[in-house]
């Protein structure tokens, strides 16, 4: 719906629609040749815009959110979403994850190493 809106304001701005129709977009247009003088003409089709598309956008998330966690298996009331993810973050680190800290520790050494040391003088 929000891109619907948006494509409409668009094409009625660069006058690609029926100028007989009302539109947020055709306001926006005919506002360009006073918008030095009363700039609230095309400020305010626009400001009405962003919020219309604004609010469309957030309550579709909203109703698509909800749709999802309605979809979802309920979980057990002794363990909830926010532990399990908790508890995903304490587990210990596997040896491939430990091989990579290392490597990144010890590049990162080496570059600071390299970048403290004065250059050497030239003649």
């Amino acid at each position: 719906m929000a891109v619907a809106i948006l494509l409409e304001s668009a094409l009625a701005f660069l006058r690609l629609s029926d100028p007989n129709v009302a539109s947020w977009g055709n306001l926006i247009g005919l506002g360009r040749d006073v918008l030095r003088v009363q700039w609230y003409v095309s400020a305010i089709p626009g400001i009405a815009i962003l919020v219309t598309v604004l609010a469309v956008s957030l309550v579709g998330q909203g109703l698509n959110d909800a749709r999802q966690s309605e979809a979802e298996e309920p979980m057990s009331d002794s363990i909830s979403r926010s532990n399990i993810s908790a508890c995903a973050f304490r587990k210990a680190p596997t040896a491939a994850t430990r091989s990579r800290m290392s490597h990144w520790r010890s590049s990162l050494t080496k570059s600071f190493a390299s970048s403290a040391s004065p250059a050497p003088a030239s003649r």
